[in-house]
């Protein structure tokens, strides 16, 4: 991973830490999205040359948000080429991009030309309303995603709910409840949530219990869950049988011992961006970005009747298995990971966050067999989730240039191909394939931190 640009805010506007980042997927990632914490959203163009050309920026000033919410969540949808969601507070709303005035600030002209968007510290004219203003969530909107149809919205908040919204309907200015997913859920704030692509109607969130839930949107109960400890502990319990001993065991990483496997980000691996060379067993996994520096990669279609056979897979199921069925994609047992082994951790035997990891993606051009995770400790890393389960040899075909600043990794049984000291708590990741950021031969990756400049990095390989 290299270093090869930042961008930031105009000079005149306060944005705060950003907090997350979405791509457009209608211009093959030459759009990008960031959320402030001061109540603040910047669309990059990525083909500009300069580091502070903003497309468009809305702001508490112009009337698009409340000046004491940060926008938490931003989101493109995928059929509707124009259509931008940004959730703040309780609430998301969704800008028409062809609406929004433009800004042409530049620090690369030494005559500027006067931007035609206020500036959040000014007192600029007020934008037109908004296309859609949905309002089902009772409390703080921490994610949200849109499914790969662009007819569902899923809403994950501080009331430890997911609401599932219907924004299907270009016309419906608020939109339709689809279900409010809350049964058998999280019993503390849900952080994070995503649809999966190759089941429509599957979500599948994680939260501040240690929990992952997944659910079906048509029902208000969830389908199966998952505490990470439980997953842990499974985990540990396997690799201390393989090794005859509990050395396996003992080798698990302890120096966050005390931070709790909080689920702070989800993610699955996307057709769209992987391609048809998706790894068939990535579609079946969810990779969790967990309080104790690791990265946890969930079987969600193993049933648990084989799981249980495997001595393990604690998940709770309200139908069938705790997949809702196996798929016979999944290799030998119809596993993920090869057999009836639910979840495989990512740092737990070394090479993890120093403290909580707080971010995770699938990198698109990898096939589904790479996780990209940040952290609190400021790094972000490159795994390899096929070597971690014992899958795969590490070789010297490791697949990413690490990089001049990339520290040396630890040994190949842990999956970690390469890692970056970024330098700051890592907050949010997304990426893109070569044709974004300017320049070919890898994916784009995209970090957003405490700071108010998004960084982005080459992925090579």
């Amino acid at each position: 991973m290299q270093k090869t640009r930042a961008l930031a805010a105009p000079k005149e506007m306060r944005v705060g830490s950003l907090l997350c980042a979405a791509l457009s997927p209608h211009d093959d990632g030459a759009t990008i999205v960031v959320g402030g914490e001061r109540a603040t959203a910047l669309v990059f163009d990525l083909r500009a040359p300069s580091s502070r050309v903003t497309a468009h920026a809305l702001s508490a000033s112009t009337g698009c948000f409340d000046a004491d919410d940060a926008v938490n969540a931003v989101a493109f949808n995928p059929t509707r080429p124009h259509a931008l969601y940004c959730a703040s507070g309780a609430r998301v709303d969704a800008w028409d991009l062809r609406a929004l005035p433009s800004t042409t600030t530049t620090t690369r002209s030494k005559s500027k030309s006067k931007s035609t968007s206020p500036s959040s510290g000014g007192g600029g004219s007020a934008l037109g309303s908004p296309l859609h203003r949905y309002a089902f969530n009772a409390d703080e909107i921490n994610s949200i995603v849109i499914d790969a149809k662009g007819g569902a919205m899923a809403c994950a908040d501080d009331a430890g709910e997911v609401v599932a919204v219907d924004v299907s309907s270009p016309s419906s200015v608020d939109g339709k409840l689809l279900k409010r997913l809350r049964v058998g859920g999280h019993s503390n704030i849900a952080s994070g949530a995503c649809f999966r692509e190759h089941k429509p109607w599957d979500v599948v969130s994680g939260g501040l219990d240690c929990a992952i839930v997944k659910w079906d949107r048509s029902r208000a109960s969830a389908v199966a869950s998952w505490r990470v400890s439980d997953l842990a502990a499974e985990d540990d319990a396997a690799a201390a049988a393989d090794d005859d001993d509990d050395a396996a065991a003992a080798a698990a990483s302890t120096s966050n011992a005390m931070n709790p496997p909080m689920v702070h980000a989800v993610a699955v691996a996307s057709a769209v961006e992987c391609g048809a060379a998706l790894d068939p067993r990535a579609r079946r996994l969810v990779a969790a970005a967990c309080g104790d520096g690791t990265v946890a990669l969930v079987d969600v279609d193993l049933p648990a009747a084989a799981a249980r056979g495997a001595g393990g897979g604690k998940g709770k199921s309200k139908r069938g298995g705790a997949g809702g069925g196996g798929d016979a994609s999944g290799g030998n047992g119809g596993g993920a990971f090869g057999g009836a082994r639910r979840a495989v951790f990512l740092g737990r035997r070394g090479g993890g966050h120093a403290s909580a990891c707080t971010a995770v993606r699938f990198p698109g051009r990898f096939d589904g067999a790479r996780v990209l995770s940040g952290g609190n400790d400021g790094v972000v890393k490159l795994w390899d989730w096929r070597v971690a389960a014992g899958m795969a040899d590490s070789g010297a075909d490791s697949g990413a240039d690490a990089g001049a600043d990339a520290a040396p990794a630890p040994p190949a049984a842990t999956g970690l191909v390469c890692e970056t000291a970024h330098g700051r708590k890592v907050n949010a990741l997304t990426c893109r394939g070569a044709d974004a950021g300017g320049g070919g031969g890898g994916d784009w990756l995209f970090v957003c931190d405490t700071s108010s400049r998004l960084s982005a990095y080459a992925l090579r390989g």
